[in-house]
């Protein structure tokens, strides 16, 4: 299998699909918002995802608690982490 094929069978296994998409889920929050329209189209059809590797230890989460999160705004807002369009 090339590494093409094997990173989509990951996927497929964390729960992705062709036209998945939670943007029901997060388009109302205030960090969504915030994204460039690209980085807002990832979590959509990435968001949630839980990926492990195999043969690997690691385990990485495509989560976005952090739409909801007020410290997270907050950051943000003060422009320690500010994301340019």
């Amino acid at each position: 299998m090339d590494k093409k094929e094997l990173f989509r069978t990951t996927l497929i296994n964390a729960g992705w699909y062709e036209g998945r998409s939670i943007k029901n889920e997060i388009e109302n929050t205030p960090f969504y918002k915030m994204l460039p329209p690209k980085i807002q189209d990832f979590y959509c059809e990435f968001g949630d995802l839980t990926l492990h590797a195999e043969n690997k230890i690691e385990t990485m989460k495509i989560h976005f608690k952090i739409f909801n999160n007020p410290e997270a705004i907050k950051y943000y807002n003060t422009e320690g982490y500010k994301i340019r369009r």
